[in-house]
């Protein structure tokens, strides 16, 4: 065996790939400069508002996730989710005369618009799959004729919802249960029904741990890149050790113990602080970390309307808990980080303005 050999097959030890922070920092670098352009920029008014309004996108991305991972582009998604919505209005609009303005006709129309937008995925997928077109033809051709419905069907202007049926509609779009935007929650739970399948036996027990289908002519659903492939075996792993120990868990280490290696040779942990929680300290010791938790934050959620540190902390709360779900372990010490900074700044701003007066 030869020294290259040798060299090549050496486990290679963690790497952190600096480009996956890029969305991170380009958040924060925003953030700063909306801080600097008005000092109400973190206000946590504001800051619900931003990811209330955010969500209708996150919606659309939570699909393109699950078209983008398994080889896939739809360039579609923003025209049809306005012919969907346009659709939306016409069947309510015809609905009021007789069922009245309330949940009747507007759910109805929820109804609608949901089978409208699975019939047009499907048919751009059916193009793909069964036409053998590329994705991208399909999807432009797609877009044009979404756009070019929705244009027609409003006669190149606006459609307005029935003032009746927007009162009742009003809800879904500008209430808040506990102090939370309903589209925010719309997301969280519809974030969370999409990770399961992904987590499931059902789509990841196929796949090895380099991307691989085994046994099957079928492509992999997974990302080929090592890295996130072994982060999605490790919740898929995760979930299914907190199904079979749900009160107490498997005890600390276990999923470690298990011994599945990485491809570089070390054993793999479960890349995702709540659900390890779960898998290893089961339901009683998530709650010992998680009441705490939302305890402090809902705290100084109370005093982030009036103290910035608080709003800094509850916001990096919030995106811990969003990103210590399928997220690399990097991002979550950034968080604690900035927890910590945002601890620390006042006090040592308060420490640099008494010296000069104290002296």
């Amino acid at each position: 065996m030869t020294t290259t050999t040798q060299a090549a097959q050496a486990p290679r030890g963690p790497r952190v790939r600096f480009s996956a922070l890029g969305p991170l920092v380009a958040l924060l670098l925003l953030m700063i400069l909306g801080t600097l352009l008005n000092g109400n920029f973190l206000s946590i008014g504001n800051i619900a508002n931003i990811v209330a309004r955010s969500s209708f996108i996150g919606l659309i991305a939570i699909g393109a996730t699950f078209v983008i991972t398994s080889g896939g582009l739809d360039l579609s998604v923003g025209s049809m989710a306005a012919f969907i919505a346009g659709m939306m209005i016409i069947i309510i609009n015809s609905l009021v005369p007789s069922l009245g303005g309330g949940w009747g006709a507007v759910g109805i129309g929820i109804l609608a618009g949901l089978a409208i937008g699975s019939l047009g995925g499907a048919g751009n997928g059916l193009l793909v799959t069964v036409g053998r077109i590329e994705p991208f033809i399909v999807t432009l051709g797609t877009l044009g004729i979404f756009r070019a419905l929705i244009t027609f069907l409003a006669n190149g202007g606006t459609l307005n919802l029935n003032i009746t049926a927007s009162d009742t509609y009003s809800p879904l779009y500008s209430g808040k249960i506990f102090d939370i935007p309903v589209p925010i929650i719309i997301f969280a739970v519809v974030a969370i029904v999409a990770l399961i399948p992904i987590a499931s036996d059902h789509l990841a027990s196929p796949v090895s741990v380099h991307g691989q289908v085994a046994g099957s002519a079928l492509p992999a659903i997974l990302p080929t890149e090592a890295s996130s492939t072994e982060r999605l075996v490790t919740l898929s792993g995760g979930w299914k050790m907190f199904l079979e120990h749900p009160i107490f868990g498997a005890g600390l280490g276990a999923f470690r113990n298990l011994n599945i290696l990485a491809t570089s040779g070390i054993p793999l942990v479960i890349h995702s602080t709540a659900l390890w929680l779960l898998a290893e300290l089961g339901l009683l010791g998530f709650l010992v970390f998680a009441i705490p938790g939302f305890y402090i934050w809902a705290s100084e959620w109370r005093l982030a309307a009036r103290d910035p540190t608080a709003a800094i902390i509850t916001l990096c709360f919030v995106g811990f808990a969003v990103m210590s779900g399928p997220a690399d372990m990097v991002y979550q010490r950034t968080f604690w980080l900035l927890i910590g900074a945002a601890l620390a700044v006042p006090r040592l701003l308060r420490e640099a303005v008494a010296s000069p007066l104290q002296s």
